[in-house]
């Protein structure tokens, strides 16, 4: 019988563990690769994503694109001060024409203003009737209607310790332009406008004016501005600083040609300049709260002059209150008989920088 035959067996570790080991170790690393991927992600992103929704969702500050705002229309919005205006108060004593007449009673009349407790006097510089400092002015001499009261009250006053704020009627006049009447200078007036070789008479009183138009009004203004300025005064207020809203009224021999805002700004810089620079005097134009909330384009064109505005007013309406907060930027002064303590602090927020209280 043959021996059967004897095969020998060679083992292989089997494929199917290998190929299993190694897939496992793949799927691992994966697993661990995708931990540190998303630990990453978390730890990156997680704000990133946190900052871009609040951007989204926060309707006080939109996600919107820079914007190059360098030839952009400025903003209607009033942006109020950085730095807080320090408000000044003064209770004011306006003293009338008949006092400052009256210069053998000045003594008295400061003795009262002190004893009364006001910190201020307004002082007549110049009415429509009379100029009340010294002055040599051909033209204003010859109005006769010269006196030196204000110097020698305003000096008591000083001694008094009281601060004097002067005022001055500007194109209000019934001397100046009487005196003009039929000769070369009469276009200083403000004439009668179907025949302009009469005066315009203004009202029951029938008062003449200067008109704003006029050079010559100006070189005279500017004159007796830099003369009531050497008063001693600590501020003057120009008062009647405006067109004189009458149908009658001529300005000019054409009164088409007139741009009464252009006018009237360089008027009131003239004033100011007109003050020399060695005399440390404030100086303000006098408007009324009806005319600053709703602006009368016969007296002022279409914009207020420059300057500091100085408002009177009989109270502080909430009309006259909405129109200074739109109006804030600007340095105004605002006159009324009396400021409760809720609109003493709205005006100083406002940045209101001085009230006369009288």
């Amino acid at each position: 019988m043959a021996r059967k035959k004897v095969y020998k067996v060679k083992h292989f570790r089997s494929p199917y563990h290998r190929k299993n080991n190694k897939k496992l170790i793949k799927i691992a690393l994966i697993v661990l690769g995708c931990v540190v991927v998303f630990a990453i992600s978390f730890a990156v992103l997680g704000p990133l994503t946190d900052m871009l929704y609040n951007k989204v969702t926060t309707p006080d500050a939109p996600s919107l694109p820079a914007v190059d705002n360098s030839s952009a229309a400025p903003s209607d919005e009033v942006v109020p001060p950085v730095t807080p205006v320090e408000t000044i108060s003064y209770n004011i004593r306006y003293i009338t024409e008949e006092e400052i007449l009256a210069i053998d009673s000045y003594d008295a009349l400061v003795e009262k203003i002190k004893t009364d407790g006001f910190s201020a006097a307004a002082v007549p510089l110049k009415t429509a009737e009379g100029i009340y400092f010294s002055t040599e002015n051909e033209l204003a001499i010859r109005t006769k209607a010269v006196s030196q009261s204000a110097d020698v009250l305003i000096s008591k006053l000083k001694a008094a310790e009281i601060k004097t704020i002067g005022t001055f009627e500007t194109f209000k006049d019934d001397k100046l332009p009487r005196l003009v009447y039929g000769t070369e200078n009469i276009s200083m007036a403000v004439r009668f406008k179907n025949d302009t070789s009469y005066l315009m008479l203004d009202g029951t009183d029938r008062i003449t004016w200067l008109s704003p138009a006029s050079d010559k009004t100006k070189d005279y203004l500017s004159s007796l501005a830099a003369d009531a300025a050497k008063t001693g005064v600590d501020e003057i207020i120009f008062k009647s600083f405006w067109f004189v809203d009458n149908s009658n009224a001529a300005f000019s021999d054409d009164d088409t040609a007139i741009d009464k805002s252009a006018l009237l700004t360089s008027f009131s810089a003239a004033l100011k300049e007109a003050v020399p620079a060695e005399i440390s005097v404030s100086v303000s134009f006098e408007v009324s709260a009806e005319d600053y909330i709703v602006l009368d384009e016969n007296k002022y064109g279409t914009s207020l002059f420059e300057g500091e505005i100085n408002i009177k007013a009989a109270s502080l309406s909430e009309e006259l209150k909405s129109a200074i907060a739109q109006k804030g930027e600007r340095e105004i002064i605002v006159c009324a008989p009396s400021f409760s303590e809720e609109d003493i602090a709205f005006l100083k927020e406002k940045g209101v920088f001085k009230l006369l209280i009288g």
